[in-house]
This record gives structure tokens, C-alpha cells and sequence, in this order.
């Protein structure tokens, strides 16, 4: 009886370890839910015995409850620190050294994030519409997400409706999903620019674009507005995403 209690109770500890362990990867690598428990407690009772196994190398304890607790944290701190490492360009650059293009994420709009601000010009043909402005926002866990433009400017059959580029308190609510054109400006010195800049690599649709000295005379020219707002945006480079069917359906 007691050994199937000690088994049990390891069982529950290594289960507890590999859980804390998974909820902080998945949380910092942005994965979505998932809704099989079975896959979970199995994923979590096989990387809590390994947690475990390393926690028993310096074999130094002090009582079940603060032995327990000191686990349960450096559990969490490996899932963060590992999703670091997973998620560092030194990693994506060493898998494409190996020929290994595809992402590290399941949704490419978290690749497209950086620490320098990132404008979208989202066009609707249907209806002649045109959207530019600041991404402050963008909706986790889907390919099609909804992002925040704010300080932007709102086109419609060629004529500029609303300019609130000096306005970051106006912000409007896109659901990209309904959109087939959506190009995104970067700045040239950040961090996503960098890691494409390389002339071999097709993985993505690059143009660059440079700043006009002189601005259009007219608002006739949707695009020709466009372009001059991208002025914002020195040696720029545009992503175009075309609109596909989610895999992950």
C-alpha cells in the first residue's frame, strides 16, 4: 500500500512539473488551446519525470513542501527560458543555414511583429475603400486575425474621408478575414527587415520602396495618396499577404 501511494504521489508531482512547464511555453511561444486533456497529461507526466530527474542531480533538500514549491517555480522558469531559446533569431538563422524555411510560429502574424512601429495599408476593391495607418494591436491564435490600425486615414472612392494620423486616440477595427490585399510597412533598421534581408531567400515577397521628394497634387489617386504616407516610413519594405485558407483548420 505504500508504494502504490508513493507511486501515486510521484505521479501527481511529475504531472504538476510538466504542466507548469507547458502552460509557460505555450503562453510565451503563443500556441493555441488545445482541448485533448489525454495529450496534455501524457505530454506533462513525460516532462515532469525528466524535470524531476534534473532537480534530484545537486540532491539538495530541505522538506517536501519547500523541495516541492522550489520545482513548481523552476519548472516555470525552464518553459519561459525555453521558449526564449525556441523563439531567438540565432535559432531561426541556424535552421536556415540548414535549409529550413519555415516558421517557428503557427501563425505567421506573429512573425511579422517588431519593436519598431509597423503600418498596414488594408484595400478593399469591393467597395473602393482604403485603409493606412499604425498597428497597435493584432489578435493571437489566427491567420486571418483582427488587428487595430490607430493614427490612421480612411480612403473611399479615391478621396480622403477621415485623416486621423495625429490622432493615436482614434483607432478603427479591421477584420482581415474580409480583405484580399494587405501590405505592411516596416521600418528598414528593425529586427523582421534584418532577418529577411538576405538576397537568397524567396521565403516572402520583398519590395523596396523609397521616399518621393514630391507629394501628389491631387486626391483623385487613391494609391498615389498611399504612397505619399508611406513618407512616414523612410527605405521602407512592403510584405504583401495574400489571403489563404488557414491549415490549421
Amino acid at each position: 500500500m505504500k508504494d502504490v501511494f508513493e507511486i501515486l504521489s510521484n505521479s501527481i508531482l511529475y504531472i504538476a512539473l510538466g504542466f507548469v512547464f507547458l502552460k509557460i511555453y505555450r503562453l510565451f511561444v503563443i500556441l493555441p488551446k488545445t482541448t485533448d486533456h489525454e495529450a496534455v497529461l501524457t505530454e506533462s507526466l513525460a516532462i515532469g519525470f525528466i524535470l524531476k530527474r534534473i532537480y534530484d542531480i545537486p540532491n539538495i533538500n530541505f522538506n517536501i513542501y519547500v523541495d516541492t514549491m522550489i520545482m513548481i517555480v523552476n519548472s516555470a522558469v525552464l518553459g519561459l527560458c525555453f521558449a526564449k531559446i525556441v523563439q531567438c533569431k540565432q535559432i531561426n538563422n541556424f535552421l536556415r543555414k540548414l535549409g529550413l524555411k519555415q516558421t517557428q510560429n503557427n501563425f505567421i502574424w506573429h512573425d511579422l511583429l517588431d519593436k519598431y512601429a509597423i503600418h498596414a495599408q488594408i484595400v478593399d476593391y469591393d467597395n473602393d475603400v482604403v485603409y493606412y495607418g499604425r498597428i497597435a494591436l493584432i489578435e493571437a491564435y489566427n491567420n486571418h486575425p483582427q488587428i487595430l490600425l490607430t493614427e490612421y486615414e480612411w480612403y473611399s472612392q479615391g478621396e480622403l474621408k477621415d485623416d486621423f494620423s495625429e490622432h493615436p486616440e482614434q483607432t478603427v477595427l479591421i477584420d482581415t478575414s474580409k480583405y484580399k490585399d494587405i501590405k505592411l510597412i516596416f521600418d528598414s533598421n528593425g529586427d523582421v527587415i534584418k532577418q529577411w534581408s538576405n538576397k537568397d531567400d524567396d521565403t516572402f515577397v520583398k519590395e523596396c520602396i523609397e521616399p518621393k521628394d514630391t507629394k501628389p497634387k491631387t486626391t483623385s489617386n487613391v494609391f498615389a495618396l498611399i504612397r505619399d504616407a508611406n513618407q512616414q516610413a523612410q527605405n521602407a519594405i512592403h510584405v504583401k499577404i495574400k489571403k489563404v485558407s488557414n491549415p490549421h483548420k
